[in-house]
């Protein structure tokens, strides 16, 4: 006895791709979240980097401009 035996129901073409398109939208968005962490954590080490540089050649809060 498969799943139909048990009450459920066969899925309509539009609900297949209905549910098709909802998780291609889903993949999408978490890719681009993904995306945007890593570039948000490599934005962080990258300040961090560039004020160790700073603070070791003696100029704490200066940032380089150009």
């Amino acid at each position: 006895m498969g799943i139909y035996g048990k009450g459920f129901e066969r899925s309509s073409p539009i609900e297949e791709e209905g549910v098709a398109t909802a998780l291609t939208l889903l993949e999408q968005k978490m890719e681009r979240e993904n995306q945007l962490t890593f570039a948000f954590l490599l934005y962080k080490t990258l300040i961090r980097i560039t004020m160790s540089f700073k603070c070791k050649r003696g100029n704490p809060g200066m940032i380089a401009t150009g």
